[in-house]
């Protein structure tokens, strides 16, 4: 009969950690997230009547809105089938940690492609704003990290736009 050792059973463990931790997440309730007590469909739907966007901004941001979509169609496409093949190379009966590292060092590549697309289309979104439309974001973004601060801090604070 063949020993376990202790270093097995902890990196069958952890392995089995990694692997089921998106699965609670993914089921845990919706009230963890501090995002769904500081702002609301309502709050939202009220700033942007508040901004009182021209026809020309509405449009221009529809457009950016829709290339924004698909230059990251394909990434995130290219994200998920990697998390597929990340999860066979870390299921499978002998790791391969070279494997693994290059699908990490991908993984943070697609990231980082997501992540300046996503930055740049933020951007441009600003620009499209009147410097005043850009205040009166700024300010509820205030509200929503003055919100988070107070719930990190064990309060409840609920920034109420009516």
């Amino acid at each position: 009969m063949k020993k376990f050792f202790a270093s097995r059973w902890i990196v069958i463990v952890l392995l089995g950690l990694l692997l089921g931790l998106p699965i609670v997440i993914s089921a845990a309730p919706a009230v963890v997230s501090p995002l769904k007590h500081c702002i609301n469909a309502w709050d939202m739907i009220k700033l942007i009547s508040d901004l009182n966007l021209t026809a020309e901004q509405k449009q221009a941001i529809d457009s950016l809105k829709t290339q924004t979509q698909t230059a990251l169609a394909p990434l995130r496409q290219q994200m998920k089938d990697l998390r597929s093949q990340m999860q066979e190379t870390f299921l499978a009966a002998e790791i391969d940690t070279v494997k693994a590292d290059a699908q990490s060092q991908q993984m943070i590549q697609l990231a980082g492609q997501i992540e300046n697309i996503v930055i740049h289309a933020k951007l441009e979104k600003a620009r499209i704003l009147t410097p005043e439309q850009r205040a009166m974001v700024f300010s509820k973004l205030k509200d929503v990290q003055e919100c988070r601060q107070g719930q990190e801090a064990g309060q409840f604070i609920s920034p109420g736009l009516w």
